[in-house]
């Protein structure tokens, strides 16, 4: 990984890009692993214009973009104020995606947008930085893991009509 990368707060106009990009990395991503129907019903709902565009707007929802020579290749979705199981709102920042291109995963990119989760949470005095995983996805829980997530929990997440457990996750942001 160069020193060429930005990773900048993403606004209104970076919308239809971040959407696309988001999207596609989510279909990559999961598709296969899951059932269509209920794979699309999750797809329709989370993943359109009109919702991206509140969830932009939202002063409790931050989006930062991973860009190197102008190519998105991650971004990250930051939830302030929004506390689960023993860690408070107060206290803490829910990343709910993290994204790379998959063509670049490995390179560092996912460290990068780690590290400027914790960078944000800090500067908002948040001392924990928390997210659910898939249970069923070894990869994301093992890079997790080695950069300092500890699990302290499980929830449910929804995809479509189906039940999936997520493993909860934090780490310190300081």
């Amino acid at each position: 990984m160069s020193a060429k990368i930005k990773i900048q707060k993403a606004t209104l106009a970076s919308l239809d890009e971040l959407l696309f990009f988001a999207r596609s990395n989510f279909i990559h991503t999961y598709a296969h692993l899951n059932d269509p129907q209920n794979f699309q019903a999750y797809l329709n709902k989370a993943f359109f214009k009109d919702n991206f565009q509140i969830e932009m707007e939202a002063p409790n929802t931050h989006f930062y973009l991973l860009k190197k020579e102008e190519v998105l290749l991650g971004y990250i979705k930051l939830n302030f104020n929004k506390g689960i199981e023993n860690l408070i709102a107060t206290e803490s920042v829910e990343l709910e995606r993290i994204y790379v291109k998959p063509e670049v995963k490995g390179k560092g990119y996912g460290k990068a947008l780690i590290d400027k989760s914790k960078q944000v949470a800090r500067g908002e005095n948040k001392k924990w930085l928390w997210l659910g995983v898939w249970e069923n996805n070894p990869k994301a829980i093992g890079f997790y893991k080695k950069i300092g997530f500890e699990q302290f929990g499980k929830h449910i997440f929804m995809i479509g009509e189906e039940v999936q457990n997520d493993f909860l996750m934090k780490i310190q942001t300081y």
